[in-house]
């Protein structure tokens, strides 16, 4: 699991795209780790999705030709 999180934020590091959320710091206690994320208005797309049901095409079009 640890090997993952590194792999994780190791990649988050390198990714600078504006539709993607950028990392600004990860501090790990014994038993935690915190990472400082960019605070990003209008919810998750997971969650506008749960509440309203499946995207129209148009819809989903916007939103992953966005994220390339």
């Amino acid at each position: 699991m640890i090997s993952q999180i590194k792999r994780e934020i190791s990649t988050m590091k390198l990714i600078k795209h504006p539709n993607v959320i950028r990392m600004f710091e990860v501090m790990a206690s014994k038993t935690k780790i915190y990472i400082v994320l960019e605070f990003v208005t209008g919810g998750e797309l997971f969650d506008n999705i749960a509440r309203r049901g499946r995207l129209k095409e148009d819809d989903a079009r916007t939103y992953f030709s966005s994220a390339y």
